[in-house]
C-alpha cells in the first residue's frame, strides 16, 4: 500500500506540484516527549560569603561580599533655598518700604549747609540733563524764584551740564535768570554766574547767555546755536503689518508731521517758518546779553581763521554777522567758545566761586549754599525707565535747542 493517499477520482498518486517530495532516506526513530525540568532547590541557603580581611573593618553597612555597599544618599537642600529666596524677597520689601518713607519723610528741598547769612552769600543750582518740562524743571524754577526776595543770597552759580532741551523751557530759565539780575523795589539784583561742566550746549547755552559771567573748562561742549524738530516715520512698517490710520480734520495742516505719512512741501515750509522764528529768539537773545563780547571777538578774530573754522568773513562788520557765522549748530570746545567770544574765562567750579566772591567782596572760602530737590522712590523709579524708555514728550512733534545726538 502507497503511503501517499491516492487520487479519490481515479485512483492514481497525485502527480505535479500536489505530489510530496520525495523520501531521502529512512525516517529518524521516535525519541518521545522532552523531559519534565528539575524540581526547585529545597535544601538550607548556601552560606554567606565573608569579604576579604582588608575590607572587613570598612564603615558602613555589611553587604554580601563582592556587591558593593550603595551610594550614600543625596541631602536635599530645598529648605535652605527656599528660605534663602524668601529672605531676599522679605528684604527687598523692606527696602522698598524704607526707601519710599524716606522719599515721602525725608529732607526736603534745604540742604545741610546752615542758614547764616555767610553761609547764604552764594547759592549754587545744578542744572544737570534735558532741560524739558518735569520735576526738575519745576525745582530749577522753584529754587531761582525763592532767591528773589532773599537778600542774604547775593550771588548764584549755575553748575550746568546739560545738551539743551525744548525751547519754552529754556526761555523761561532764560527770563527768570534776568529777573534775578534786576533790582526790585528794596531787593537788590543777584549776580549770576555759570560755570560749565562738560556740556552746556544749545538751550544750555542759551541759559548761560543771560548770565552776568560765563566760565567753562577747557573741553567743555558748547555752543551747538540753532533750533531742531525730530518726528518718527512708520508708514512703512505700518503697510508691512496692516495698520492703517484714517485722520478726520478741521485744517490742511492740522496733522502736519504726522508719522503714518510722508510730510508735504506745503508742510515742510510751514516747519521752517516755525524753526526760523525760535532760531531768530535764538540770536536776538544771545544778542542782547552778548553784543559787546562778540564784538570784540570778531574784531580780534584773525582773518586766517574763517577758513579753518569754515566762516565766511561778514562784510558789514557786525555781531549779528559774526555770530551767525558761529550759529550753524555746531559745537566748540570752551578753548574755542573763548575765542569766538561765547564764554568769558576758563575754569573750574572752583575758580567760578572764588571769582563770584570776588566780585561780591566775600571771603573765598565761604560755604555755598547748595538746595537740593527731594527724590522719592518713584522719582528714582521713574528717571531709571525713562533712561531706559524714551519718554512720551519726545514722541511729539517740538521745537527744542537741543544737541543731538543727545
Amino acid at each position: 500500500m502507497s503511503d501517499f493517499p491516492e487520487n479519490p477520482v481515479n485512483n492514481e498518486p497525485p502527480q505535479g506540484h500536489d505530489a510530496p517530495p520525495p523520501h531521502q532516506g529512512p525516517l529518524p526513530p521516535y525519541q518521545g516527549p522532552p523531559p519534565p525540568p528539575p524540581p526547585p532547590y529545597q535544601g538550607p541557603p548556601p552560606p554567606r560569603q565573608e569579604p576579604p580581611p582588608q575590607y572587613a573593618n570598612s564603615p558602613g553597612p555589611s553587604y554580601p561580599y563582592p556587591y558593593a555597599p550603595p551610594p550614600p544618599a543625596k541631602k536635599r537642600r530645598t529648605g535652605w533655598i527656599a528660605l534663602l529666596i524668601a529672605f531676599v524677597l522679605i528684604g527687598g520689601f523692606t527696602f522698598i518700604v524704607i526707601t519710599m518713607i524716606g522719599g515721602l519723610f525725608g529732607d526736603d528741598d534745604r540742604s545741610s549747609a546752615k542758614w547764616t547769612s555767610l553761609s547764604r552769600s552764594i547759592a549754587m543750582v545744578r542744572i544737570d540733563g534735558p532741560i524739558m518740562p518735569g520735576a526738575d524743571f519745576d525745582f530749577w524754577m522753584k529754587t531761582l524764584r525763592s532767591f528773589e526776595d532773599d537778600d542774604n543770597v547775593k550771588g548764584i552759580i549755575l553748575r550746568i551740564d546739560s545738551p539743551g532741551g525744548s525751547v519754552a523751557t529754556s526761555q523761561e530759565l532764560y527770563d527768570e535768570i534776568l529777573k534775578l539780575k534786576q533790582p526790585r523795589g528794596t531787593h537788590r539784583g543777584k549776580k549770576v554766574f555759570v560755570s560749565m561742566s562738560d556740556l552746556a550746549a544749545s538751550g544750555a547755552y542759551y541759559i548761560s547767555a543771560a548770565a552776568d559771567r560765563i566760565i567753562a573748562n577747557r573741553g567743555t561742549l558748547t555752543g551747538s546755536i540753532g533750533v531742531i524738530s525730530s518726528m518718527y516715520k512708520v508708514e512703512e512698517l505700518a503697510e508691512k503689518v496692516g495698520v492703517k490710520v484714517e485722520v478726520i480734520k478741521t485744517g490742511r495742516f492740522k496733522d502736519s508731521g504726522s508719522m503714518f505719512r510722508p510730510m508735504t512741501d506745503d508742510e515742510r515750509k510751514v516747519f521752517d517758518l516755525l524753526l526760523n522764528s525760535a532760531y531768530e529768539q535764538f540770536i536776538k537773545d544771545i544778542l542782547d546779553q552778548r553784543e559787546a563780547q562778540l564784538s570784540q571777538a570778531f574784531a580780534k578774530f584773525p582773518d586766517a581763521d574763517y577758513a579753518t573754522y569754515q566762516f565766511k568773513k561778514p562784510e558789514n562788520g557786525t555781531a549779528r554777522d559774526f555770530l551767525l557765522q558761529l550759529a550753524d549748530g555746531r559745537v566748540y570746545t570752551g578753548e574755542q567758545a573763548i575765542k569766538l567770544g561765547l564764554v568769558d574765562e576758563l575754569g573750574a567750579l572752583d575758580y567760578a566761586i572764588s571769582s563770584l566772591a570776588k566780585e561780591l567782596h566775600i571771603q573765598p572760602k565761604s560755604t555755598v549754599y547748595e538746595p537740593r530737590r527731594k527724590v522719592g522712590f518713584f522719582d528714582k523709579l521713574s528717571s531709571r525707565v525713562e533712561s531706559i524708555v524714551p519718554s512720551a514728550q519726545w514722541n511729539h512733534a517740538t521745537l527744542q535747542y537741543r544737541m543731538i545726538p543727545f
